[in-house]
């Protein structure tokens, strides 16, 4: 099983995200990047679900 990801977008940009699932644009899963991680590049993401 593998995930899709749509769109990913900076926490700035959270209502826009919002605004794209409410809407139904979506085609896979819209993450939002909530941190710059740590020295790997990793980063925190929460994934908005309709």
């Amino acid at each position: 099983m593998r995930a899709v990801i749509d769109r990913r977008y900076p926490i700035e940009r959270m209502a826009e995200a919002h605004a794209g699932v409410e809407q139904g644009r979506k085609k896979g899963s819209v993450v939002v990047i909530t941190s710059a991680g740590d020295d790997e590049g990793a980063a925190r993401a929460a994934v908005l679900r309709a």
